[in-house]
This record gives C-alpha cells, sequence and structure tokens, in this order.
C-alpha cells in the first residue's frame, strides 16, 4: 500500500516537472518573438540606411561603411549582400532567399545562425508571431497532456489504494 501512494506521489512530483517544462517552453517562446520583432525593427532602420546609401552611390555600402554608418557591436554587425553573390547562409530559408534575382539581403548573426531580411520583398527569416513555432507548441501540447494524464493515474493510484486499505479493514 505504501508503495502505491509513493508511486502515485512519484506521479504528482512527475506532474509538476512536465508543467513546469511547459511553462517554461511557452515562456521562452514569447521571448523569442518579442527578442524578434526588436530584430526586425532594425532590419528596417538598416534597410533605409542601406537603401539611401545605395541610391546616392550606386553601389552597396562595404562592411566597414555600413559598420560607420551604423555602430553596432561585432557580434549584431549588419551585412549587406548582393543576392549574386549568392550568399546561401539565410539557414531558415535558404531555398526562398535563393529564387531572388537582384536586389540585396541585409543579415545578422545570432551566435549560432544567420538571421536574413530582403529590404525588396519584405521576406525574412525572423518568426514575428508565436504561430511560427507550431512545433514548438506541438511539442508543449504533448508535455502539458501527459502532465495532466500522470496527475489523472495519481489520483486513480491513490484512490484504489484508499479503496484497497477500507476493504482490509473491515
Amino acid at each position: 500500500m505504501l508503495a502505491r501512494r509513493f508511486a502515485a506521489l512519484g506521479l504528482l512530483g512527475l506532474a509538476v516537472i512536465l508543467l513546469s517544462l511547459a511553462y517554461t517552453g511557452a515562456t521562452n517562446i514569447g521571448q523569442t518573438v518579442e527578442k524578434n520583432r526588436r530584430i526586425d525593427a532594425e532590419f528596417k532602420t538598416i534597410a533605409d540606411v542601406v537603401g539611401s546609401f545605395k541610391q546616392r552611390m550606386k553601389r552597396l555600402p562595404s562592411d566597414d561603411e555600413l559598420h560607420r554608418i551604423l555602430p553596432y557591436t561585432e557580434a549584431t554587425r549588419p551585412l549587406a549582400i548582393e543576392v549574386s553573390s549568392q550568399f546561401n547562409q539565410c539557414d531558415n530559408q535558404t531555398d526562398a532567399f535563393a529564387n531572388f534575382k537582384s536586389g540585396y539581403v541585409i543579415a545578422i548573426w545570432r551566435g549560432h545562425w544567420w538571421e536574413c531580411f530582403a529590404p525588396s520583398s519584405g521576406m525574412s527569416t525572423l518568426g514575428l508571431s508565436s504561430l511560427d513555432y507550431t512545433a514548438d507548441w506541438a511539442f508543449l501540447a504533448v508535455v502539458a497532456l501527459l502532465a495532466l494524464r500522470s496527475v489523472f493515474a495519481a489520483i486513480r493510484i491513490w484512490r484504489r489504494t484508499s479503496e484497497l486499505s477500507r476493504r482490509k479493514m473491515s
């Protein structure tokens, strides 16, 4: 009987851990979307500067020129790359970015991958809505369902143990 009660408590502990994991995952998705929106705003500012430079000089700014105009840190230093240079680092949507015939892409290194923005079409590798992370939401839903299943199993075990205990006493 004691083992059953410990099993029920273990399942409740598992449910708490799983629900914590689901909550943390949902919070992280929200923070990612918020950060992506800030980067998107930066992309648009950079696109305005690059567009003005290109109109005036009839070419894209070099990396050094762009860095002088927009004083970013080395970690977030943007690049303006002609599409014809076949820059294929737009990790999420390399194929879509490769289909452009002319224009340029603005890219920012995120530490493990490039985020890209094509000013001519407005296409971006950034997920600007939590719906862009449907695979993550599906995983979190499965985790939450496992947590609920653990709670129901714990309740069932606890009740069954109580019934057996009452039967034994009578």
